[in-house]
């Protein structure tokens, strides 16, 4: 999962190198659903509490 983010250089593929582990962990206790919420609810968290450029250039 940490390489799928190359693009964003080494802090985002450690972050979600980490964060894969996590999904990794919930399919394993609550099968795909589980790790399919928790990557929204991540998603969901970080589109609602971060900046991002392009977004701002629409509003």
């Amino acid at each position: 999962f940490g390489l799928a983010h190359y693009a964003g250089g080494w802090q985002w593929m450690l972050l979600a190198g980490i964060a894969g582990v996590a999904y990794g962990l919930a399919y394993r206790h609550g099968g795909l659903a589980a790790a399919v919420l928790a990557h929204l609810g991540l998603n969901a968290a970080h589109y609602g509490l971060f900046t991002y450029p392009m977004r701002a250039a629409l509003q």
